[in-house]
């Protein structure tokens, strides 16, 4: 899509300008790589509603397999981005869609992922979603843990407040706000330094923040909007726990910046998250909906602790086995040995 495309060794990057109308963008795209495909031996597709089609009918025009790798629900994501009404993977299916826009995207999203050579999934919980959602038969799929992005550092660096503890905002619904203050009510009794700090944070409603203020956690909570992946990547690097809260949606690639961050992870204890987190070896598991858990799991791990230490030893352990680039592109080549 840029003017100036990066330059990578091995990589050639076709620039379309997205300054040009969006139907004249499709046909320009579909020309492109159908003059590419015609000398490739696999098409891969990541995801992109947009792509997605243009993609499948270069494939059946060159006879290649056409590998559709899914990180996430687009429809979904989209719907969260537009309306900030956070509904999990499994309820969105049943939730009727308030536009035009996302009908054509989901029904898109849905034919493309039907007619795939082969799908790979990040979980075995995404795997088991396209197959009671999008009907899509289990032999096609396969699961590949993605490896989580390069930690960014700002120029700069972020001064780490002491005893503090990282929580990605768009993992957490309302109760999980509820749930995540309760906790902070009963850890400020026993560690008067402690702080939360919420990242990625859409804006508290009026109830969440008289929540706050009636609790006295005004100082104990930080609350940032949007950032960039350099400062994200730094306030984990500069936080003690990173805790990823209760949900029905697989993340487990938080957990994995986590591990490569060397920050000992919290999450609830649901089966999604079970694939990311080796119960006492590689993070901690708490009960759901459990803020005395919550917060006696976060005064245990804090540092100084040997608990803590054999976590995170444990944690890079297990990115290292199943979520690194040594494991990840064998893996990724033999998918694509069809």
């Amino acid at each position: 899509y840029g003017d100036l495309p990066e330059q990578t060794p091995g990589v050639r990057v076709l620039s379309i300008s997205k300054r040009l109308p969006t139907a004249l963008r499709l046909i320009l795209f579909t020309i492109r790589l159908w003059q590419e495909a015609r000398h490739a031996d696999a098409l891969t597709v990541c995801d992109g509603a947009a792509v997605g089609l243009p993609s499948l009918m270069v494939s059946r025009l060159c006879h290649l397999p056409l590998i559709r790798c899914v990180m996430e629900n687009e429809t979904r994501e989209r719907f969260v981005r537009e309306t900030h009404l956070e509904i999990s993977d499994e309820v969105f299916p049943r939730y009727p869609l308030p536009d035009r826009k996302l009908r054509i995207i989901n029904w898109l999203q849905v034919f493309i992922l039907k007619h795939a050579t082969r799908v790979i999934v990040p979980s075995s919980f995404f795997k088991q979603l396209l197959t009671d959602v999008f009907a899509v038969l289990p032999e096609r799929m396969e699961i590949l843990a993605y490896p989580p992005e390069p930690l960014r550092k700002l120029p700069f660096p972020i001064i780490a407040e002491p005893h503090s503890v990282y929580i990605p905002w768009h993992h957490m619904t309302p109760q999980d706000f509820v749930e995540t203050l309760d906790a902070l009510e009963i850890l400020r009794s026993r560690v008067s330094d402690i702080r939360c700090i919420i990242v990625d944070q859409s804006p508290l409603t009026p109830e969440q923040h008289q929540m706050v203020l009636a609790k006295g956690l005004r100082d104990h909570l930080r609350c940032l909007g949007p950032i960039s992946s350099a400062e994200r990547s730094s306030l984990l690097l500069s936080c003690d726990v990173c805790y990823i809260p209760q949900t029905t949606s697989p993340h487990l690639e938080m957990m994995y910046q986590a591990y490569a961050a060397r920050i000992v992870v919290i999450a609830t204890h649901t089966p999604h998250h079970e694939e990311g987190i080796d119960h006492h070896h590689s993070g901690y598991l708490i009960p759901p909906h459990n803020p005395k858990a919550l917060a006696s799991a976060i005064e245990m791990l804090l540092p100084p602790s040997e608990v803590r230490s054999r976590l995170i030893m444990g944690g890079t352990a297990f990115l290292a086995e199943h979520a690194s680039w040594e494991a990840h592109v064998p893996a990724l080549i033999a998918h694509h040995a069809l």
